[in-house]
Formats: structure tokens, C-alpha cells, sequence
């Protein structure tokens, strides 16, 4: 069952992340300088404020990322507190919020960063003025913007540990649901477990098919999931979640569910896809 809707604000605001490096160039003639500008009393380490000057050119794709020092190495803080000061207007301006910014729109020029972990995806994502190699670089499924040459969608898969929490307490499941209760059950730890070991073999599975889509921001809650997918492959997304994964409900001992999702296009355009308790229903129907 699909229902569409003609517009969704995204609330999620991505964080800044710094391993990320100029490609050459332009961007690397724009970084040097913005680097070598900071002011040489405070012996900023070079490469640390190269890091955070790309980190920060790599969010030109949202309107809006924060700052949490918490993931920032001490240098990293020292090179991004020197980086405000010197280029705050340039650069920077604030947004509304605790530590949060956007790129100036000076800044939005052909210029491109590339993050610079491990390969772990096996096709080319790209974002504005970004290229990631790596899933963990991207901070958000709004800042993926194409997947090997097709327009990103962002999906957003919910009540994955809630569902769970209900087999494992014996409640029945709704046979279609899109939210399970009033927002505010808290999942049991067995099944938070069990939503990260489905995570977890969802996004193995993801990468050894080649599939056109990205998991994206796996550690956050484990209600939500999130995904960037090739527009021409979001279509039979659901089902092909369904398919892979089945041998995991098996393994596990858990009946089959297919989660709820909504996919949020390039256009603001969003379709919500209902979930559903699969054997439990395929037993209900059998007059089991």
C-alpha cells in the first residue's frame, strides 16, 4: 500500500565529519588558502584543519549541519574554533541551533572533496561537490544527491527494534502498520540486539549484491534506519529487503516482518509503504 504526500520536512541534522581531503586542483588551491590564512599563533596542525576545511566543504548538499566536538579530535577543535574565526561570513554563517552552520553560498562552486576511508561501496556516490568511497563518510541521505549516474532517494525504514519488541513480549503484531503505538514504547535490550544483528546483515548484504543502495548512519537509534537508493531501484526495494533477509528471520527464530518505510524523492515528493507482519499473516490466512 503506497500513500503519497507532496511534502516532508527532513529534521535530521547531519554532523560534521573530517576525513575528508581535497581533490586537485581548484579545491586544493581553495583549501590551501583557507588553511593558510588561520592565524599562526595558535600553531593550528595543518593537516588537522585541512580535515575540517573539506569536512565542511562536503556539506554544501543541506542546508544545515552541527558541530559536536564530542567526535572531533583536540587539534580538529583548535583548527575548527581558528577556522570560525578567520572565515566566519566567508565560509560560515550560523544557523539556528547549538553549534550549528551551513556553507556559505560563495562556496558553492565546482569544487570537490573526496572522503578518504576504506572502499566499502562498490559504485560511484557522489553529492555536491562530494565523491564517497566509504558509507561512514556520509553524515546523511540528503547530502547523497546521485548513485552511479541515477538521482538519490532517501528512505527511511522505522519500528524495527519496536517490532521485534512485540514478538518477543507475544503481542500480535497489526497485520499493516506504518506506526507500531504511540510513538513512545522503549524496545526491550533482546530486541535492540536483534534490530542491530538484522542491521548488520542487512548492510552485508547490501554491499556483496551490489544493489543501488547505502546504508547510512547505521549507529544511530534503533528504530530507524536509513538508506540513499538509485531512484530506479527504490521501487522494488521492499520486496528485495524481503527476500535477502528471510534466511536471517530463519536463522534467528523470529517470523518474518516487512518494516515500514518512506521514501523521500530529490523533489521533496514522499511515498510511505506500509509494514507488514508477513507470517503472521501468511499463518492467519492458512487458518493456522
Amino acid at each position: 500500500m503506497l500513500l503519497f504526500f507532496h511534502q516532508r520536512e527532513q529534521v535530521m541534522t547531519p554532523e560534521l565529519k573530517t576525513y575528508f581531503a581535497p581533490k586537485r586542483g581548484l579545491t586544493e588551491t581553495v583549501v590551501h588558502r583557507l588553511v593558510n590564512s588561520l592565524d599562526g599563533r595558535r600553531n593550528i596542525d595543518q593537516e588537522a584543519a585541512t580535515g575540517v576545511v573539506c569536512g565542511i566543504l562536503s556539506m554544501r548538499g543541506v542546508p544545515k549541519f552541527a558541530v559536536n566536538r564530542m567526535n572531533l579530535t583536540k587539534e580538529e577543535c583548535k583548527a575548527f574554533d581558528a577556522v570560525v574565526d578567520m572565515h566566519f561570513g566567508e565560509l560560515l554563517q550560523r544557523q539556528t541551533g547549538r553549534n550549528v552552520y551551513s556553507v556559505r553560498d560563495s562556496f558553492r562552486q565546482p569544487t570537490e572533496v573526496y572522503d578518504t576511508l576504506e572502499r566499502n561501496i562498490p559504485f560511484k556516490v557522489t553529492g555536491e561537490g562530494v565523491s564517497y568511497r566509504n558509507s561512514a563518510a556520509i553524515a546523511a541521505p540528503q547530502l547523497v544527491k546521485m548513485i552511479n549516474h541515477h538521482r538519490a532517494v532517501t528512505v527511511e525504514m522505522t519500528d524495527v527494534a519496536n517490532a521485534f519488541d512485540y514478538n518477543i513480549m507475544g503481542e500480535a503484531l497489526p497485520i499493516r502498520f506504518s506506526q507500531l503505538g504511540d510513538g513512545q514504547r522503549v524496545p526491550c535490550e533482546m530486541a535492540c540486539d536483534l534490530a542491530e544483528s538484522y542491521r548488520d546483515n542487512l548492510e552485508f548484504h547490501l554491499r556483496k549484491s551490489g544493489y543501488m543502495a547505502v546504508f547510512i548512519n547505521k549507529d544511530r537509534y534503533p528504530n530507524r534506519f536509513m538508506f540513499s537508493v538509485a531512484d530506479v531501484a527504490v521501487s522494488k526495494f521492499h520486496f528485495y529487503l524481503t527476500n535477502i533477509m528471510k534466511p536471517w528471520f530463519q536463522s534467528v527464530g523470529q517470523p518474518q516482518i516487512m518494516f515500514p518505510f518512506t521514501t523521500t524523492a530529490f523533489d521533496g515528493g514522499v511515498l510511505e509503504w506500509v509494514g507488514e507482519a508477513y507470517e503472521q499473516e501468511l499463518h492467519a490466512l492458512a487458518g493456522h
